[in-house]
C-alpha cells in the first residue's frame, strides 16, 4: 500500500488551468479530450468569464454513452461548442471499448463487446487551429498526441496532458512532446493525495 501525497507537495486546485504554468487567452480555440460531461468545458468558460477573454472555440470528444448524453445536455445547444463522440488515436478507426462513467477506456480486450469511433486530431477540419490541447483518456493520451503530430508541431499549442495512467506515461509522452517540438517549456505537477491519480504534464510554448 503506498502512502498518501504529502499535502505540501501537490496543487489541489483545478489541475488543467494552473495559473502560474498556463495562462488562458483571447481567441482560444480549445481541444477537450475527455470532456466527461463538461465539467473542463465549465471551468474554462467560467475563467474566460471572469478574465474577459474571448474563447473561439470548443472542441470536445467523449465516447462515453451516459457521459456523451450528459455533455450534450449541458452544451448541446451551445454555438461555440463542437461536440464529438469518438475518442482520439493515431488513426482513424473503430476499436474495443470498456467500462462507464469516468473510468470508461480504449481496451484491447473488449470483453463486453462496445465499439467506438476514433479519430486523429489532424484530420479534423475544427481543430487545425487548435490552441490548447487538453487530454484526460485513460491511458489513450499518446496515441493521441501521435494524431495531433501535424498539429502540435504547426501551432505549438498549450499542453494539458495527464500522465499518471501508466508509469510508460510518465516518461515517453515527456519525450514525445519534447521530440515533436523541442522549444516547449515542460512542467509536471500533482493534483491529488493519491499517488496514483491527476499528475498532469504541461507544455507551454
Amino acid at each position: 500500500m503506498r502512502d498518501p501525497f504529502p499535502r505540501e507537495l501537490c496543487d489541489l486546485g483545478n489541475c488543467y488551468f494552473v495559473d502560474d504554468i498556463i495562462q488562458i487567452e483571447n481567441n482560444e480555440v480549445f481541444i477537450d479530450a475527455g470532456a466527461y460531461v463538461g465539467d473542463t468545458i465549465n471551468e474554462l468558460k467560467s475563467l474566460a468569464g471572469q478574465r474577459n477573454v474571448r474563447l473561439k472555440r470548443v472542441v470536445s470528444f467523449e465516447p462515453e454513452e451516459i457521459n456523451f448524453s450528459m455533455l450534450e445536455q449541458t452544451h448541446g445547444n451551445d454555438p461555440d461548442v463542437v461536440l464529438h463522440k469518438k475518442g482520439l488515436s493515431d488513426k482513424d478507426a473503430e476499436v474495443k471499448f470498456s467500462g462507464s462513467g469516468a473510468g470508461a477506456k480504449i481496451t484491447d480486450s473488449g470483453a463486453d463487446g462496445a465499439t467506438i469511433s476514433v479519430v486523429r486530431l489532424d484530420s479534423l477540419p475544427e481543430c487545425q487551429d487548435a490552441t490548447w490541447i487538453k487530454m484526460d483518456i485513460e491511458g489513450a493520451e499518446l496515441p493521441a498526441l501521435k494524431g495531433a503530430e501535424g498539429i502540435i508541431r504547426r501551432n505549438r499549442p498549450k499542453l494539458t496532458i495527464c500522465i499518471y495512467h501508466s508509469d510508460e506515461d510518465m516518461l515517453q509522452i515527456a519525450e514525445y512532446i519534447h521530440e515533436l517540438v523541442p522549444g516547449y517549456r515542460l512542467y509536471v505537477r500533482h493534483h491529488s493525495l493519491v499517488p496514483l491519480f491527476e499528475t498532469v504534464i504541461y507544455a507551454v510554448p
